[in-house]
């Protein structure tokens, strides 16, 4: 659900910030959400880990740039249509079993990595298990998973122009980059 165009053009402002990050754009309808159509996700330049989210999907983006694409979604089949998560299942699972086969201390031979782990959850699980190992304070957490609490009358927000909603997020952008830090 990641937006191509969004990702572009929040691409600079990212890199620009005093906290380098990169902002994921998602659009469709969310849960607990009511009016929106989109939802900005926003991670660090650099992990803990060493993991570096903007550098790679930096590349990404400018090689369908580079192809004439801008718009529609990022993660996209030949036909330009959104790849579904379960796309990249079996090459999850199986980067996951090398990893159990060459690491069995980081993952033990007992378990059974096509049940135990599944696209549709095991990131979001894994990324808030680490910030809570890394101190990541509950509120901090709950604003990147989405369990916030509502602050306006009858849990409604109003409806927001993409950029007005990046300015809100940026009034929270430290707050929101402590959790992607940790992983």
């Amino acid at each position: 659900m990641v937006d191509l165009y969004g990702t572009i053009k929040y691409w600079e402002a990212g890199g620009q910030a005093e906290f380098k990050h990169l902002v994921v754009p998602l659009l469709g309808r969310f849960k607990g959400e009511t009016g929106e159509t989109y939802h900005l996700l926003c991670t660090v330049d650099r992990t803990n880990h060493g993991l570096e989210p903007r550098k790679w999907v930096g590349r990404y983006m400018q090689s369908l740039v580079d192809r004439g694409i801008r718009n529609g979604h990022l993660f996209r089949d030949a036909n330009g249509s959104r790849m579904k998560a379960g796309y990249f299942e079996p090459q999850f699972f199986h980067r996951l079993s090398q990893v159990q086969q060459s690491n069995p201390e980081l993952l033990s031979q007992d378990i059974e990595v096509e049940e135990e782990f599944g696209i549709f959850s095991s990131f979001r699980q894994g990324a808030t298990s680490e910030a809570v190992n890394n101190g990541v304070q509950p509120d901090q957490i709950d604003a990147n998973n989405r369990w916030r609490k509502m602050y306006q009358a009858r849990g409604s927000r109003p409806t927001l122009a993409m950029r007005e909603h990046y300015t809100d997020v940026r009034l929270t952008l430290n707050h929101r980059l402590m959790f992607s830090r940790a992983s």
